[in-house]
């Protein structure tokens, strides 16, 4: 607080209210005079100091040991069995016909034996492959692999029955029996 005329100080007295900074005195004929602040104007900002020099780098330190490798896992339990795959598709049936169905070679089957043999039951098309039996003509070949595209037709109407190659491109057989042909079946 300021300075009270009648309380405070006598003549040639200083006093300083430290709550604002200000100072009054000196104390005359009994009065204190107007108080003048201690503080002063802000200054101005002082110039940045210069950076300081980098510190020089510290030394790498040495490498350490490579630690002992861990002990194998235990071993995993087996996996779950796998979904079955699809079925894959049926294969061509080849019939060579050295074969015998009982005393009858296959070009001499009747009708309703190739109509009961399962290859046949299960195929849609038929491929007869002819060949030439060494001392037999082109015509006599072809004869004989036409004549059994004949029954396969008679024994089974929906088959896709064909003849190949054409005469020209014969080639010569060793038969085993009598034949010199082959069917080849496809589903």
């Amino acid at each position: 607080a300021n300075p009270v005329d009648l309380t405070d100080g006598v003549n040639g007295d200083f006093y300083i209210n430290t709550t604002t900074n200000t100072i009054f005195g000196p104390k005359a004929g009994g009065v204190w005079p107007a108080g003048v602040s201690l503080v002063g104007a802000n200054g101005t900002n002082g110039t940045n100091g210069t950076n300081g020099t980098n510190g020089t780098n510290g030394t790498n330190g040495i490498d350490g040991t490579n630690g002992t490798n861990g002990a194998d896992g235990a071993k995993g339990a087996t996996g779950a069995t796998g979904a079955a795959g699809a079925q894959g598709p049926a294969g061509d049936v080849v019939l060579v016909f050295e074969y015998k169905l009982g005393s009858q070679s296959l070009s001499k089957l009747s009708v309703r034996k190739i109509k009961n043999l399962n290859e046949f039951k299960l195929a849609k098309s038929a491929k007869i492959v002819a060949y030439r039996k060494a001392g037999t003509s082109v015509k006599d070949s072809m004869v004989q692999a036409r004549a059994m595209a004949a029954q396969i037709r008679l024994s089974h109407p929906t088959m896709n029955v064909t003849v190949s190659p054409s005469p020209s491109q014969l080639k010569i057989c060793k038969p085993i029996g009598n034949q010199c042909m082959s069917v080849v079946l496809s589903k």
